[in-house]
């Protein structure tokens, strides 16, 4: 585990073990791809770009690493703004893409009525007498 981690340039935070014997570790991913151009060996590879922002999505998985996104100027990008407010922002690699902010926010809008049309008005649901299914006081859906 410790070969593979490094390889793919995780860095260990930290390490414990609790009263049972049980490990546990936690890794931070790298914020940049420098790391990824200095290894030693090149195993696992990194990824084909040519699939663009959509590496992660609609592609068969295989054993590589994807290079971490960075603008026109090599620059890596920031982690996305945190939740919630991660629903309604710009994911940071449009700002380089023409147009893009403006169809994300005609898109973020579009799917926004939808929601709302369909599941909070259309379907005539009381969602005041919808408990959720995980409630552990709900008595069998009571």
């Amino acid at each position: 585990m410790v070969a593979l981690t490094e390889s793919i340039c995780w860095k260990v935070v930290a390490k414990g073990v609790d009263s049972s014997g049980i490990g546990l570790v936690i890794y931070k991913k790298p914020v940049s791809s420098s790391c990824y151009e200095t290894r030693k060996d090149n195993i696992p590879p990194m990824c084909d770009q040519n699939n663009g922002q959509n590496i992660s999505w609609y592609t068969p998985l295989d054993s590589c690493l994807a290079p971490l996104p960075v603008d026109g100027m090599g620059n890596s990008y920031s982690w996305p703004a945190p939740w919630p407010k991660r629903l309604n922002s710009k994911p940071p690699h449009l700002s380089a893409e023409r147009d893009a902010e403006e169809i994300f926010y005609e898109d973020t809008e579009h799917w926004s009525a939808l929601v709302l049309d369909v599941y909070l008005e259309g379907l005539a649901i009381n969602w005041s007498s919808v408990r959720n299914v995980m409630d552990m006081n709900a008595g069998y859906g009571g």
